[in-house]
């Protein structure tokens, strides 16, 4: 009875994701998305490429685009798509660009004629990887938290309840593609850890990474994580200071080895092409250690980058532009901050990680070596996600640092959402474990509803209900 109760919630939470992608795609236009124009012009100029398109059919499908485009923004213009002749694509990105050629290749397969509908089917793609996102987050709480029904209930909730979530679900975004090989990365590694290392498993990890740095590159953290997870695997004794300081010794020994393969040129430009933008290496001790990277200024702009980056995974709409109340931003982080509280009790609690027997740990008083290991390396993700875009857009972007945009972390949403509910598990008393369930859902319910309807409709379409 209980296998059939979870299964009949998974599948109302999937559909439930669904129709809020929908409901997202159709209240949200096409011009009120991040960079959605963009995208969809690379997306049409590697669909033309496939199809071996000539160079006037390209400038037609530009000039269309153009004018759809205005039509959206003026849809009471008189003006014609004759007066947008001067339109033109980008050119088509790579095909080792894994969204831009799956999305071109699905409008060629499809052979859609209107921009419109064209639209609306990457669109329907971008629901249908949010799906994949979901069932993945589902069946990730499953192997870990197999026996606790508001674990495994309440990640794949938080996941769906998330608004930015929802509404990058419901645009054309070039992170969907990478969030579906995250989830599956992350799901391989639970396997891994649980049922052991097999040439199977090794290999699925080793092609689906590769996938996933072939998707975006945002997914540039999923390197050093799978080098801790190695080392992890494989380490014997406690997660405690002594593996800490081998981990630490290690990292330094590949970043020293790194620093010195930079020098030759040919490394230089591969690393700059395909994984991180960096200076040449004689001059790259030299911008990482300047003087001004350690002052106030440096410091009030690294926390505004997380500032800027904790609201967009929450609620940044439009064009980046349309931000929730920051009362709504609080209450997250509140909640949050009890999760963390929740881990920090917990380790504090297992003195050390010294952990039980799987006996013991059955009972739900401790968790299994590989389990902590798991929430370990999750942990790790979320650490090694938010440290790169730093080092990325602040510290290597010496002459104009930039700000990231919070959506990106999505790819490392079922950690974040895993540790979170985990972290709330652990500081309440397991009786009060309905309550708190049923209190965070109203309140992510809220959450949602207040940022689709005072927000998304109110700027959008000037309705709002209260």
């Amino acid at each position: 009875m209980q296998k059939k109760f979870l299964c009949s919630i998974n599948i109302f939470i999937v559909g439930l994701v669904m129709l809020r992608g929908l409901l997202y795609c159709l209240v949200i236009p096409f011009d009120q998305a991040p960079d959605e124009r963009l995208h969809f012009l690379l997306i049409k100029a590697k669909h033309l490429q496939l199809t071996g398109a000539s160079l006037e059919e390209k400038q037609r499908v530009a000039s269309q685009i153009e004018f759809f485009w205005y039509r959206s923004l003026y849809p009471e213009t008189k003006r014609t798509q004759e007066n947008f002749t001067s339109g033109y694509l980008p050119n088509p990105p790579s095909s080792m660009h894994l969204y831009y050629f799956m999305t071109g290749w699905l409008l060629n397969v499809c052979s859609l004629e209107h921009i419109r509908d064209e639209i609306y089917l990457l669109r329907g793609f971008s629901i249908l990887c949010g799906m994949i996102v979901i069932i993945f987050a589902i069946l990730i709480a499953r192997e870990v938290f197999p026996n606790d029904h508001f674990l495994r209930i309440g990640i794949p909730i938080f996941i769906a309840f998330v608004p930015q979530f929802s509404a990058m679900n419901g645009v054309i975004n070039n992170d969907k593609l990478a969030e579906v090989f995250a989830s599956l990365l992350f799901w391989i590694l639970v396997n891994l850890f649980k049922n052991g290392l097999s040439w199977q498993s090794g290999a699925a990890y080793i092609i689906v990474a590769l996938l996933g740095l072939m998707s975006k590159r945002t997914m540039v953290f999923i390197l050093p994580l799978s080098l801790i997870a190695l080392f992890v695997y494989y380490w014997k004794g406690l997660i405690g200071v002594k593996m800490h300081l081998f981990l630490f010794g290690g990292i330094f020994i590949i970043t020293l080895s790194a620093y010195l393969l930079l020098w030759h040129p040919t490394l230089h430009d591969l690393v700059s092409k395909y994984v991180i933008s960096i200076p040449e290496s004689p001059y790259l001790l030299e911008k990482l250690f300047r003087p001004e990277l350690f002052s106030n200024a440096t410091l009030l702009y690294i926390a505004k980058f997380f500032t800027v980056m904790y609201w967009g995974f929450w609620g940044i709409f439009g064009n980046m532009t349309i931000r929730l109340h920051h009362f709504w931003y609080v209450v997250a982080a509140f909640a949050q901050s009890l999760a963390i509280a929740g881990l920090l009790k917990y380790t504090m609690h297992t003195k050390r990680c010294v952990f039980l027997s799987a006996s013991e740990a059955n009972q739900g008083e401790k968790l299994k070596i590989w389990q902590a290991k798991i929430c370990y390396l999750f942990g790790v993700s979320i650490v090694l996600w938010v440290i790169i875009p730093v080092f990325r857009s602040i510290i290597l972007r010496f002459d104009r640092p930039d700000l990231t945009q919070g959506r990106y972390l999505f790819t490392v949403m079922i950690p974040v959402s895993m540790l979170t509910m985990f972290g709330l598990f652990t500081i309440f008393p397991k009786k009060y474990h309905p309550w708190v369930g049923g209190i965070g859902l109203c309140a992510m319910l809220l959450f949602d509803t207040v940022a689709f309807i005072n927000y998304l409709l109110l700027n959008f379409h000037n309705a709002a209900f209260f």
